[in-house]
């Protein structure tokens, strides 16, 4: 499956659009670091110095065409752990090693994710490759999406790689957290959990379910004290990230602010990576941790307060 071509007065356009928006201070230089158009990619396609990785929702849709040099990774099974499939948590460091050794990716190499599910596969293995320390990572803003809007070609052809021998740099635990930190801090209001998932599943009107396995969760509702801010908030209509501002307005609304320790979390750990990406990555909030457990654990234990309705 072909597209057409990238025009050259597209490309010119986006690229000087690209370059006004770099420089710019605050939030939008964080922005501009982590997040690339079609005109920054379509000028890096033949850099050897970045991998393009294509976590399309299925091996179908890439193989029926994905950006040129893009290779494949397979969110269901590359980047979770083989032992904790009902829950979609992390892969364990070793095999997260091993699929960047495969994917010829050194620890200088700039890794660029697109996806065809909103960002949402891209912001959970962004977040998981800065779990285990790789500096440069960025993501294609609004993925496939953006990609044919602006006119770019895919190709059917799988690059050749040379395998490396990956090492992470380390395990930065301070971006995931987990049960016993959430017990421990209902109270405090100096922690805000944020639940991004859609306001059904948060009030208890609809059972929540794991993503990648469809199972529902035992019992229904959200963590006491959460408040509900549904992934796609923060996203506009075309599946690109909203501005700075917007962003900045829309979680400060909530009492959001960059003092508190913010934990985001969702059914299984895929749909709290949107909030933490915009809240740490985006807005540069100092302290955003992810339950990665998230309410495949919490809301199938016994011994876990939950509330349920609209309020927190």
């Amino acid at each position: 499956m072909k597209k057409a071509l990238i025009s050259v007065s597209l490309i010119a356009l986006l690229l000087v659009a690209g370059c006004l928006g770099e420089g710019k201070s605050g939030t939008d230089t964080v922005k501009a670091e982590v997040l690339v158009d079609p005109a920054w990619v379509q000028s890096h396609l033949d850099d050897p110095g970045v991998r393009i990785i294509d976590l399309s929702s299925s091996p179908a849709v890439y193989e029926n065409g994905h950006i040129k040099g893009a290779v494949y990774v397979d969110w269901r099974s590359d980047i979770a752990d083989p032992e904790q499939v009902d829950r979609y948590n992390i892969a364990p460091r070793e095999q997260i090693e091993a699929l960047l050794g495969r994917l010829g990716v050194d620890e200088d190499t700039t890794i660029v994710l697109y996806d065809n599910l909103d960002n949402r596969l891209s912001t959970r293995t962004y977040w998981t490759l800065k779990v285990y320390g790789h500096e440069d990572v960025r993501i294609l803003d609004g993925g496939r999406r953006a990609w044919e809007a602006a006119g770019g070609e895919y190709t059917a052809e799988a690059p050749e790689i040379t395998a490396t021998d990956y090492r992470a740099k380390g395990v930065n635990s301070e971006i995931k957290t987990d049960m016993g930190f959430i017990l421990d801090n209902l109270d405090n209001p100096d922690v805000v959990l944020i639940d991004g998932r859609p306001s059904e599943m948060y009030t208890g009107e609809k059972a929540g379910v794991v993503f990648n396995t469809k199972a529902e969760h035992k019992r229904r509702g959200h963590i006491p004290g959460a408040l509900n801010i549904p992934w796609k908030e923060n996203l506009n209509e075309d599946g690109t990230f909203k501005s700075p501002e917007e962003l900045k307005s829309l979680y400060e609304s909530h009492g959001v602010t960059p003092d508190k320790t913010v934990v985001t979390y969702c059914n299984e750990g895929l749909h709290a990576s949107p909030p933490w990406f915009v809240l740490s990555e985006l807005l540069g909030y100092p302290d955003v941790r992810l339950y990665d457990d998230s309410m495949a654990e919490w809301a199938n234990r016994d011994d876990t307060p939950m509330n349920t309705g609209p309020d927190p």
